[in-house]
C-alpha cells in the first residue's frame, strides 16, 4: 500500500512539471512564420506567444502590397531570434504592438510601407544584433521610438525616406558593428541623434542627402573601420563633425565630391573644415 501511495505521488510530481513544462514551451513558437492578412495576425495574436525562434516577414516579398493596418496581435512577443520584416503594408500607420519586444538576433527591415509615419511601437527595443534596413518609406518623419536602441551588431543602412527630417530617435546608439549608410534623405538636414556614437566596424557612406548641411552629429566617432565616402549632399559644407575621426588616422579610402564644399584630409588636418 506504502509502494502504491509512492508511486502515486511520484507520477503527480512528473506529471505536474511536465505539464508545467509544456505550459512554459507553448509561449515559444518554433520556426518562421509570414503574416499576409490583417487576420493573420490577429490569429496569431491569441496564441500568446512570447518569443519567435526563426524569422517574422509581415508583408510580402515582391513589393505587392497588403492590407495590414495593425501590429496588435504581436504585442505579448519580447524577443526575435531570427529577422523582422516589415515590408510593403500600404495601410500601416505604425508599429503598435511590437511594445514589448527588446531584443532582435537578427536584422530588422522596415521596406516600402507608404503610410507608415513613425515608428511608434518599437520604442523598448535596445539591441538588434543583425542590420537595420529603413528604405523607401515615404512618409516617415522620424525614428523617435528607437531611443532606446543602444547597440547595432552590423549595418545601419537608412535611405530614401523622402520626408525624415531628423534621425534624434538615434541618440541612445552608441556602437555600429559594420556599416553606417545614409543616402536618399532629402529632407533631412542633420545627423544629431549619433552624437553617441563612438565607433562605426567598417564603412561611412553618406550621399543624396539634398538638405545635409553639417556633420556634426559624427563628432564623438573616434574610429571608422573601412572606407568614408559622402558625396552629391548638396548644401553640405561644414565637415567638422568627422575632424576626430580623420585626427585619429583613416587607414582606408577618403572620398569626398560633390558637396557644397569638398575638403581633402588635409584640409580638415589643418583646421579647414567647413566652406
Amino acid at each position: 500500500m506504502k509502494n502504491l501511495v509512492f508511486f502515486l505521488c511520484l507520477f503527480t510530481i512528473i506529471f505536474s512539471c511536465s505539464y508545467e513544462e509544456d505550459e512554459f514551451n507553448s509561449e515559444v513558437f518554433e520556426g518562421d512564420i509570414t503574416f499576409l492578412t490583417q487576420q493573420e495576425i490577429d490569429e496569431f495574436g491569441n496564441k500568446g506567444f512570447t518569443q519567435i525562434t526563426g524569422n517574422i516577414t509581415i508583408g510580402t516579398l515582391n513589393s505587392s502590397s497588403t492590407l495590414i493596418s495593425s501590429l496588435n496581435g504581436l504585442r505579448k512577443l519580447k524577443s526575435l531570434n531570427g529577422n523582422l520584416i516589415i515590408q510593403f503594408n500600404d495601410a500601416l500607420l505604425n508599429l503598435n504592438g511590437l511594445n514589448n519586444l527588446t531584443l532582435i538576433e537578427g536584422y530588422f527591415s522596415v521596406v516600402g510601407n507608404s503610410k507608415l509615419i513613425n515608428l511608434e511601437g518599437v520604442n523598448s527595443l535596445s539591441a538588434v544584433n543583425g542590420s537595420i534596413y529603413i528604405w523607401k518609406n515615404k512618409a516617415l518623419t522620424n525614428l523617435n521610438d528607437l531611443m532606446n536602441l543602444t547597440s547595432v551588431g552590423r549595418e545601419l543602412f537608412i535611405g530614401d525616406n523622402q520626408e525624415l527630417q531628423d534621425i534624434l530617435g538615434l541618440r541612445s546608439l552608441s556602437s555600429i558593428g559594420e556599416e553606417l549608410h545614409l543616402s536618399d534623405n532629402t529632407s533631412l538636414q542633420s545627423l544629431e541623434g549619433l552624437h553617441n556614437v563612438t565607433s562605426i566596424g567598417s564603412f561611412l557612406y553618406l550621399g543624396f542627402n539634398r538638405a545635409l548641411v553639417n556633420l556634426n552629429g559624427l563628432r564623438n566617432v573616434s574610429s571608422v573601420g573601412g572606407f568614408l565616402k559622402v558625396r552629391e549632399n548638396d548644401l553640405l559644407e561644414d565637415f567638422c563633425g568627422i575632424q576626430t575621426i580623420i585626427n585619429s588616422g583613416l587607414s582606408n579610402d577618403y572620398e569626398v565630391f560633390g558637396n557644397s564644399y569638398n575638403p581633402t584630409q588635409q584640409d580638415i588636418l589643418d583646421g579647414n573644415c567647413s566652406g
